[in-house]
């Protein structure tokens, strides 16, 4: 799933990537210096690939937990 986030956000132009034994974890690494625009680019991209991700690994698996997903208000 991690990689599905890496994907997205680089079809909105922004780079990180994944780490560890199992490319679990997201690796961020932001430039030192980066104005407040950058920042917000990145978290719009972070919000646009979890939003997707979410969504398509609900159609490919069974939907048994989108009711608990929907009250915590991870659908949307």
């Amino acid at each position: 799933m991690a990689l599905d986030v890496v994907n997205a956000m680089r079809d909105d132009g922004v780079l990180i990537s994944t780490t560890g034994a199992k490319e679990d974890p997201l690796k961020v690494r932001p430039p030192l210096v980066c104005r407040a625009e950058q920042v917000d680019i990145f978290l719009a991209s972070m919000e646009h690939a979890l939003i997707k991700v979410a969504g398509s690994a609900l159609s490919r698996r069974d939907r048994c937990f989108a009711p608990y997903l929907g009250r915590l208000g991870c659908l949307g």
